[in-house]
């Protein structure tokens, strides 16, 4: 039987008072660096510890103003949902799609096509 070498850690417990504070050091502090919501929690994690602490870091950083104003989301927002006219007659509209790669099926197939013809 193999027993892990597990460590405890001791942690400052955070009232809730002091959470804000706290939270301006490590983030928004010129040395703080504005980080996101993973890299700050990583931060605090192991030395601070309070109820809800994640969701916590995710308010206090989502309602920080610089950050609103000057980071650009990496990811693309979807677009509306748009209708579409009634083609006249087949093969009048066509909508070609794909996704993947997949994991390789048995017939080494790993992309998926999809063309619809409205």
């Amino acid at each position: 039987m193999h027993l892990r070498n597990i460590t405890k850690i001791k942690l400052i417990y955070i009232p809730s008072s002091m959470i804000n504070s706290l939270l301006k050091a490590y983030h928004s502090d010129p040395l703080g660096g504005h980080f996101g919501i993973r890299r700050t929690y990583y931060k605090l994690k192991n030395k601070y510890w309070w109820p809800d602490m994640k969701q916590s870091i995710a308010q206090f950083i989502k309602s920080c103003l610089p950050c609103q104003q000057y980071n650009v989301s990496r990811f693309k927002k979807p677009g509306l949902l748009c209708p579409i006219a009634t083609p006249a007659g087949p093969f009048q509209l066509i909508g070609i799609d794909y996704c993947g790669p997949f994991k390789r099926t048995p017939r080494e197939n790993q992309y998926v096509l999809c063309i619809t013809d409205y």
